[in-house]
């Protein structure tokens, strides 16, 4: 099918191989993150056991407050307000790294300032919700997975939050958000390899020629992927566990 395709199989092969390999590097570093040991939880809960809030902003702001009172400088720098309707100035940031199922609960805390209401169109990423007021700005990912029904000391017969993902009733899930500033964590591509690399063999040439397969009908694509990474400074990075509202709006 390869040989006598007319779509150029093996290339759309290897673009889906190269979105699978920065993804598992994404899922690598997300391991690494969550395993921090500088850890709040929503609404002052002892425990992922207990957790039973969505997230506040007297959570966010006591986050700012953990990583400025160590001195752990901002990743942004400040946005100041233009001359657009309605537009606001944005201090120098934090990172926050989170699950999407979570940005109505953040977009609905006090004070949040939404992407689309900066003077000026510096977004970090495309996906960007926005920024709460103490200097969080907040980055959706669906790297960012919870811990399904972890509250299990939460009574399995609520409703108002996410259980295993979905609405219905269950034990809440325990989102993540991964909070940092800068030089919090370091990753790295090992420089006597090549980090990320794919390979393709092409059906009828002469790699593609071998003791099983003498007139090279078959092609193939390989890849490989060396990468390494981890927390450089705890201080620096909070994980905040908090739960998801079961409703949208």
């Amino acid at each position: 099918a390869i040989l006598y395709s007319e779509d150029a199989l093996l290339d759309i092969a290897a673009d889906k191989i190269r979105l699978q390999l920065a993804q598992t590097a994404d899922i690598y570093m997300f391991r690494q993150l969550r395993a921090g040991t500088n850890v709040r939880y929503a609404a002052g809960a002892a425990s992922r056991l207990l957790v039973n809030a969505p997230p506040t902003r007297a959570d966010f702001d006591l986050i700012v407050r953990d990583l400025t009172g160590v001195d752990c400088p901002r990743v942004t720098k400040k946005i100041g307000a233009s001359m657009k309707v309605a537009t606001q100035p944005i201090k120098a940031a934090y990172i926050g790294l989170y699950h999407p199922n979570l940005s109505a609960d953040i977009g609905r805390s006090d004070g949040f300032i939404f992407a689309e209401n900066y003077g000026t169109q510096e977004v970090l990423h495309d996906d960007e919700l926005g920024t709460s007021p103490a200097g969080i700005r907040f980055i959706p990912s669906t790297i960012i997975q919870p811990w399904l029904a972890a509250a299990i000391s939460i009574s399995i017969a609520q409703t108002t939050y996410l259980s295993n993902g979905v609405a219905s009733a269950g034990y809440p899930d325990s989102y993540p958000i991964i909070v940092f500033g800068e030089e919090a964590y370091g990753h790295l591509d090992l420089k006597s390899h090549k980090s990320m690399e794919v390979s393709t063999i092409v059906p009828g040439s002469e790699k593609a020629k071998t003791f099983d397969d003498p007139t090279g009908e078959n092609g193939c694509v390989s890849a490989d992927l060396r990468t390494g990474g981890g927390i450089l400074d705890q201080r620096r990075l909070v994980r905040y566990e908090c739960c998801a509202s079961a409703t949208w709006s």
